[in-house]
């Protein structure tokens, strides 16, 4: 008999919790008792991150509507994309000083695109005849998404709001510049005692509070998925958008997301510096580790995906396991590479920077695959495995045609993210091999902040840039 769902989310988040402990050795006690002095520390950051990762997410749901039904898919996915740190620099170029409230502001940037494209999704998946009907019975606007919208799309709402207040508590990005290295979070705390201070007892409470609250969330993400892939697989229903929403979405995009971006312009423009040359250097670094991460995951993820659905119950469990980047703060990825580099005996460097993004990097090959995978007729490949072709047969003259547009999609969706991760590389990074987004935040620590504000918009057109080949690559089939 299945066991009911309570047990089998509990199982996960043990085995998750397993898994994540033996992945890091070093962070076990150890017979390192945990000092009354860090147990107030990470006391403090637990609750003042958890309650500013809540006020993002809070904020952002309440934004995401409108925006979800006034907004084109291609400039929410672009707007998503824009990396922490062009929205944390851009908030404090319009005058706000570093504290909780740029933290918000700049978390908010980054919330109401993906909850909005989550939004999205669910809405067109809504039965449109439903709509017509209550129309034509005189049901206005607001009695429509009352009686019926809303009833449908408030479960992709909360799954929404949840999961950016977990990618919030775990942003040390926007905590550090926004908030000036003052305003603790748990995951800015957790990399200090990792890289500065060398806490093993603090790190390993920190890890473990990080992961426990993600695990249900990733168990949640699992089960969804298959709504997902039919919701985008459906063919999209015009969503009416209303007089409200149109005024209410250009509001919301020109304070939350124009106005910071268009205040970094003035810094952007300023002269050349040795900043820039240190973030220039870091160019090839970059794209050969966003290449490594891209030749491991594009393979890994395909077939993930295209095999996950053979395994029957066990789907369930591999879906949840892949995912799992996704929703876990990347903060305990790149502290579990680092602590693979100490237990080696290797010193951390770009290998360690692909170890720890080698995960998001399949993840979001495994999501677009699925998306993509009902292009493929199960008959079809049936039919080539009866007519003898053999699986690298199969993948070549049926997978790869049929996919290959979409697997070059999520390629340059894979890239863009890697060229702007300012999370996993500062643990895994050794001398001299710092990436792009670390020598950008290092330079927004210090003196040449203006130059971190230019390599910011470097970043925003390599991401709208990818975003734009990624959707024009997706509409191929």
């Amino acid at each position: 008999m299945r066991p009911p769902a309570p047990v089998r989310a509990a199982v996960v988040v043990a085995v998750i919790l397993a898994v994540v402990i033996a992945l890091a050795p070093s962070l076990q006690w150890s017979g390192t008792p945990l000092s009354l002095n860090d147990a107030r520390i990470a006391g403090r950051a637990l609750l003042r991150g958890g309650a500013l990762a809540v006020a993002v997410a809070a904020i952002s749901s309440l934004l995401a509507w409108p925006v979800a039904r006034a907004m084109p898919p291609l400039l929410l996915l672009a707007w998503a994309m824009v990396g922490p740190l062009p929205r944390a620099l851009g908030v404090l170029a319009l005058g706000l000083p570093p504290g909780s409230l740029a933290i918000v502001l700049a978390g908010v940037a980054g919330g109401v695109p993906w909850i909005a494209l989550l939004l999205q999704l669910r809405l067109r998946s809504i039965d449109g005849g439903l709509l017509d009907a209550a129309r034509n019975l005189g049901a206005g606007p607001w009695q429509r998404w009352w009686r019926i919208e809303w009833p449908q799309a408030r479960g992709t709402l909360g799954f929404g709001a949840l999961w950016i207040a977990l990618q919030s508590s775990g942003d040390t990005a926007t905590a550090e510049i926004a908030g000036g290295g003052k305003v603790y979070s748990a995951a800015l705390l957790l990399r200090d005692a990792a890289l500065v201070d060398d806490a093993p007892a603090l790190m390993a409470v920190l890890l473990l509070a990080l992961v426990a609250t993600a695990a249900p969330v990733t168990y949640w993400v699992a089960r969804r998925l298959p709504d997902l892939v039919l919701a985008a697989d459906t063919s999209p229903r015009a969503v009416e958008p209303s007089a409200f929403a149109r005024v209410a979405v250009v509001a919301i995009v020109v304070v939350v997301a124009a106005l910071p971006l268009l205040a970094v312009l003035p810094q952007a423009a300023s002269p050349w510096s040795p900043s820039d040359a240190s973030i220039a250097s870091r160019i090839d670094r970059s794209l050969g580790v966003a290449a490594a991460v891209l030749a491991i995951a594009l393979p890994v993820g395909a077939a993930a995906a295209i095999g996950a659905p053979r395994a029957g119950r066990a789907a369930g469990w591999i879906a949840g396991a892949i995912l799992l980047p996704l929703v876990i703060p990347p903060v305990v990825y790149g502290l579990a590479a680092l602590d693979l580099a100490r237990w080696s005996g290797v010193a951390p460097g770009p290998v360690f920077t692909v170890l720890g993004t080698v995960p998001v990097g399949i993840a979001l090959v495994f999501v677009a695959t699925m998306i993509a995978r009902p292009r493929v007729p199960p008959t079809l490949i049936e039919a080539a495995a009866n007519l003898g072709a053999g699986p690298w047969m199969r993948a070549r003259r049926v997978w790869l045609p049929r996919m290959g547009a979409a697997w070059a999609a999520a390629a340059l969706l894979v890239v863009a993210w890697c060229w702007s991760d300012a999370m996993i590389a500062p643990f895994t990074s050794g001398p001299g091999d710092s990436t792009v987004a670390v020598a950008m935040t290092l330079a927004a620590r210090g003196a040449d902040a203006h130059a971190a504000a230019r390599w910011a918009w470097v970043q925003i057109g390599v991401t709208a840039a990818a975003v734009v080949g990624a959707t024009r690559l997706w509409g191929r089939r």
